[in-house]
């Protein structure tokens, strides 16, 4: 995959989601300017808004793509030149976002990556799905229900959560706090301080990016409660499915009231559940600087003499931005320097992407 990947360094470019049985693997590729159409790289591909049309062809635009709800059947996907499209029943054909090379790079992963299960979504950033697939027991066949369906954990990528909601509650990314273990499981002694067990310290921005369930669960029980984490977790969109033409599950979460039970949850142990789309949707707010994303796979329907654009949902806020600012580089050092580090590092410790930052979630 590193050969074909090119990130363009002005713009803040895609975001792809992998799932694979028991856990979710995430990452984002932006940099720190945000043009308001991006353009990205990937096997040859330019990415850019979709072509302009001419005046007299145009119907007034649908603003996303919700009211084909049920009606795009991506097995019937057509392909023509740079472009793949649906026809819809009424007829009219609609021009779906998908990029024929990045759809076909996602296959060929999850055919490369022997999973038993995997799915891949990418998105831009005003929501454009680029690349939908999933592989299951059949491998030869692709399950396009894979990415919008919930059928594992959302394990550490819980974490975003519980890191947005310890920064809306004033913890600082550099807030240093001394643990012991928690590497693999947590328990109640992990929860409070011990001098004579607790030789490390280090702050939340080395928790998250290290996926270190101590420094994570020590931090909630301090600062987080029930409500908090919550309200959090519904803005991230763990409580709903996105609301576009495709049919997507909805993503769960439960969070308890006793303490070493809402710990564990906070750092992502059990309770929570969430799509690779629901899971790219929730990055993908974290990248826009906390506004709120709908999804959308038709770009405009066309019938036999007209045009109908589909124009992205507006965004709505849901992070302040310099929550989601903070996240954003503790998922940079994620990649650079945390568990996702080899991810993007040949075996000589050369980088992959040059010049473009990359923000993950393992």
């Amino acid at each position: 995959m590193s050969k074909g990947v090119r990130i363009d360094q002005n713009s803040i470019g895609y975001w792809i989601a992998l799932g694979s049985i028991g856990a979710l693997v995430l990452f984002i590729g932006f940099s720190t300017s945000a043009q308001d159409l991006p353009s990205a790289h990937l096997g040859g591909a330019t990415l850019h808004g979709a072509p302009p049309l001419a005046a007299s062809t145009r119907h007034r635009p649908l603003v996303g793509d919700g009211s084909l709800r049920g009606e795009i059947d991506l097995n019937r996907v057509r392909k023509k030149g740079d472009e793949l499209s649906v026809e819809l029943a009424d007829g009219r054909k609609a021009i779906l976002t998908l990029e024929p090379t990045i759809q076909q790079a996602a296959q060929d992963i999850l055919a490369l990556s022997g999973a038993n299960r995997g799915a891949i979504a990418a998105l831009d950033r005003e929501g454009r799905i680029l690349a939908l697939a999933g592989t299951g027991a059949q491998k030869k066949a692709l399950n396009y229900r894979l990415p919008t369906s919930v059928w594992a954990p959302a394990a550490s990528i819980f974490k975003l959560v519980t890191s947005a909601a310890l920064l809306e509650a004033g913890v600082k990314p550099n807030h240093r706090i001394c643990y012991h273990g928690g590497f693999r499981s947590l328990d109640k002694s992990h929860l409070t301080d011990n001098a004579a067990l607790d030789g490390d310290c280090h702050d939340l921005s080395y928790g998250l990016s290290r996926s270190q369930n101590a420094i994570i669960a020590k931090l909630s029980v301090r600062f987080l409660n029930r409500k908090r984490l919550s309200a959090v977790a519904d803005r991230l969109g763990f409580s709903g499915a996105p609301k576009f033409a495709l049919d997507t599950e909805k993503s769960r979460y439960t969070i308890p009231t006793e303490k070493l039970e809402f710990a564990r949850v906070a750092a992502g142990f059990w309770s929570s559940e969430i799509s690779v789309l629901g899971a790219a949707v929730t990055t993908a707010i974290i990248a826009r600087r906390g506004l709120s994303l709908t999804p959308q796979i038709v770009t405009r329907v066309e019938g036999k003499n007209n045009v109908q654009p589909v124009l992205a949902v507006p965004g709505k806020r849901v992070l302040k931005a310099s929550v989601a600012r903070a996240l954003g580089n503790m998922m940079v050092a994620t990649c650079e320097a945390g568990t996702a580090k080899r991810g993007f590092r040949d075996l000589k410790g050369r980088k992959f992407l040059n010049g473009a930052k990359v923000a993950g979630k393992t």
